[in-house]
């Protein structure tokens, strides 16, 4: 008989990355402990209030920080009760399931965008042994939390980009309040997200109006994802309204863009020009201050910013100014500030926004690791390498998606629905414009970068995909 040819089975390279990643993250589970310092201690002492149900003190004692992940660090510390556990044990075994949701999602995320198996196991792997990752699912930080949302949210989007225009008016208030939900989430979490939401909103629900066949659903979709976003914020600051007389979300929005904007509107010459371009690649000021004069450094840090927005609160208090007075008197000043020198205040938005692109680093995380693994992420060296090296590949796979989705624009647009790694490209690349403009006003800390950081891989991974395609 004939011997028939038989396909090899693929070598199981995405299996072998979830099995080294789940090593790697069972021996730091077992090695590190978190590091209690700065915003971690408030997190914590937010949890422990939570802990104890205390929601009216909660409230009193605001505005404080997002309630979502000081909630969930207050179930860390009842699960921890009930089993014997120090509540860090069971909160890094949480976040860590926070990055191995990442993971299953940034592998949906490129099975829509027909990624190689050799380049998905690839991406999965540095997923999970990225230092900046990593480290922040061992801190006590936040941005961990925002992970699988985002993606969640970049998936949902692409799936109503795509169904809309199909017409398929079923699922379309699903869609909606899946969507809501998420974003919700997200702003919860990270208050950033009240600015982003609408920003990221607005352009996607007109590009997708545009098309005539999905109007009247765009319009359902539209009402009913505002009414399941905003109404519970709203509530929220109405919460705080109530308790502390501040109608906000957070106790920091105001008085940090009123400090930003100002420094911003301040006078430039060369050597704080210099100084702020060297920001972009380090955003905690360390290249800065290695490289160029120290006041040009201190001046873009945020010790600077926080002193102007200090000072004008406590002249505010002085003067009998207090919250929701004080919230609106900040907002105007700081308008007035940018209307002095607009043409600079754009510039240095771009240059603020250009440091989110640089979300690599081994000196992120506030964690307490074995001598060994601190020896090595002290490196200098190796610490700008990887960020730099990270940095240009993120700018290059960013500006690749923007030409793919201007040259898939047809495809995107057509009455007919776009194919899914069109679709999935262009909500990443709408989702990463949102997230940049709405981080530039402010003032761009290191972490702000992460949880941008899983989309970032996908573009790299998909821009490799492309350069090493076989024709």
């Amino acid at each position: 008989m004939p011997m028939t040819k038989t396909n090899k089975p693929n070598f199981p390279w995405l299996t072998i990355s979830f099995i080294l990643c789940a090593v790697t993250w069972t021996y730091l589970l077992l090695v590190t402990e978190m590091l209690m310092i700065n915003d971690a201690m408030g997190y914590e002492s937010l949890g422990r209030l939570l802990s104890l149900g205390h929601w009216k003190e909660y409230f009193t004692t605001g505005p404080n920080r997002e309630p979502l992940y000081p909630l969930i660090i207050s179930w860390s510390m009842r699960l921890g009760e009930n089993f014997s556990l120090s509540y860090q044990t069971v909160q890094k075994i949480i976040q860590i399931s926070f990055l191995i949701a990442a993971q299953i999602l940034v592998l949906k995320v490129l099975d829509k965008c027909n990624i190689r198996d050799g380049l998905k196991a690839l991406c999965i792997l540095y997923l999970g042994f990225s230092p900046a990752l990593t480290n922040s699912a061992l801190s006590l930080y936040s941005e961990i939390a925002t992970y699988p949302l985002v993606l969640l949210a970049v998936l949902l989007l692409t799936e109503i980009w795509k169904s809309l225009p199909a017409g398929k008016p079923k699922g379309t208030i699903l869609s909606a309040v899946a969507l809501g939900l998420v974003m919700l989430l997200l702003t919860f979490t990270k208050g950033i997200f009240e600015l982003i939401t609408p920003l990221l909103m607005l352009p996607f629900l007109f590009l997708l109006a545009m098309q005539k066949k999905s109007r009247p659903k765009t319009a359902v979709f539209a009402a009913v994802f505002a009414l399941i976003f905003f109404l519970p914020i709203l509530g929220y600051k109405f919460l705080n309204n109530a308790y502390n007389n501040n109608f906000v979300l957070t106790n920091r929005g105001s008085a940090a863009f009123y400090g930003n904007t100002v420094r911003a509107a301040q006078k430039l010459d060369p050597a704080r020009i210099t100084a702020a371009l060297s920001y972009i690649p380090d955003a905690a000021g360390q290249f800065c201050l290695d490289t160029l004069p120290k006041e040009g450094c201190t001046f873009w840090s945020y010790k600077t910013s926080d002193a102007i927005s200090q000072t004008k609160v406590a002249e505010m208090i002085e003067g009998s100014i207090l919250n929701n007075e004080q919230h609106r008197l900040l907002f105007s000043l700081a308008a007035k500030e940018i209307l002095k020198n607009p043409l600079q205040y754009f510039l240095l938005r771009i240059v603020e926004g250009s440091k989110l692109f640089f979300w690599e680093s081994t000196s992120m995380g506030s964690v307490v690791y074995p001598d060994w693994i601190s020896r090595l992420y002290e490196s200098a060296i190796l610490n700008r390498a990887l960020s730099w090296m990270a940095g240009a590949m993120t700018i290059v796979a960013f500006f690749t998606a923007a030409g793919f989705t201007w040259r898939k624009r047809k495809d995107l647009f057509s009455s007919s629905p776009a194919s899914a790694s069109s679709a999935t490209i262009f909500c990443i690349f709408l989702f990463l414009l949102a997230y940049i403009a709405a981080h530039s006003l402010f003032l761009v800390l290191p972490r702000y970068a992460l949880p941008a950081a899983p989309l970032y891989l996908i573009l790299i991974a998909f821009m490799a995909n492309g350069l090493t395609r076989t024709k």
